[in-house]
């Protein structure tokens, strides 16, 4: 199993814009871009830093996978009570995360991250867990990554069968 903690504000990855370029012969190339494309470079730098200090030279992981990752997002200050009551949660604040980012935006991005770094390509992602949540503290994200293989390999070993 993979385990890491990235510190930082969790991006989100998807809605793309395409922009036509002239080129100077006269024709004309689209260019496809993310519109997140500032605030999500630096956050996917964070994510293949600390992902290539947990694989420490190891290999790409080659099969399927299992991803678990939460997304913490710090609550707003309107979630919060004033004057005596400051630092108390409102009765009315929301219990769940639900606004932007997207989630599968989010998990997009983590994916497109962590290729190359720690599997081969996100389509070995066979499992999926995520959710967002909020947190009183700092934004981070925790991500697990199980090879779905290597499991299932050690269970056949304990029961003494032979996988073809």
């Amino acid at each position: 199993m993979i385990e890491f903690t990235v510190v930082g504000m969790p991006q989100q990855r998807g809605s793309k814009s395409a922009h036509t370029v002239k080129r100077a012969n006269g024709s004309a190339v689209v260019v496809i871009r993310d519109v997140n494309d500032a605030k999500s470079r630096p956050w996917m730098d964070a994510v293949k830093y600390q992902a290539s200090k947990v694989m420490d030279g190891r290999p790409l992981i080659a099969g399927a996978v299992e991803l678990r990752v939460t997304f913490y997002f710090p609550r707003p200050a309107g979630h919060f009570g004033t004057g005596r009551n400051a630092g108390q949660l409102r009765g009315g604040a929301p219990t769940h995360h639900t606004i932007s980012p997207d989630l599968d935006k989010l998990v997009r991005c983590l994916g497109d991250a962590l290729t190359k770094v720690v599997w081969i390509d996100d389509k070995q992602v066979t499992r999926l867990f995520a959710e967002r949540e909020w947190t009183s503290g700092s934004a981070c994200t925790e991500v697990k990554i199980i090879e779905l293989q290597a499991s299932i390999t050690a269970k056949s070993d304990q029961l003494g069968l032979t996988l073809e």
